[in-house]
């Protein structure tokens, strides 16, 4: 099953950046805006939700913290292209800084990652397999 990824972001260029990058990752990727990003977490169910620090109306910690009161368990990363002192927002699991680059992107999201996944196709794998049984590429 392929992973899942919500871009909250009311900059259609760097939502499409990130969308692009994540797709080419093999995720399945939906972007949302801060006025309809709670109903899209419910309906979606994403794995990963990437919220841009400063919107419109709102800013990424406080629509992570509505996101958290409703779903705990979710991941919630701030992206910023801003220095951002990570204790200072106590339910943001990670921050990425923008512009983003793969590296980083898959450095946030495999330290926070449970399950592992195949590195080819990207879907969540068992640790005791040998190959993947989405795409047969051998697993390390």
């Amino acid at each position: 099953m392929k992973r899942k990824v919500l871009i909250v972001n009311d900059s259609k260029f760097e939502a499409i950046v990130l969308f692009d990058l994540l797709s080419k990752l093999g995720y399945d990727v939906k972007i949302a805006d801060e006025y309809n990003a709670l109903d899209i977490v419910e309906a979606y169910q994403p794995n990963y939700i990437f919220v841009n620090y400063i919107m419109v109306d709102t800013t990424g910690d406080r629509l992570i913290n509505k996101i958290k009161e409703k779903f705990p368990n979710a991941n919630c990363y701030l992206s910023s292209s801003n220095e951002i002192n990570y204790q200072k927002f106590n339910k943001v699991d990670g921050i990425i800084h923008t512009p983003v680059t793969i590296k980083n992107l898959v450095g946030m999201i495999e330290s926070h990652m449970k399950e592992p996944l195949c590195k080819n196709c990207n879907n969540q794998i068992e640790e005791t397999f040998l190959h993947c049984p989405y795409c047969g590429e051998k697993i390390q």
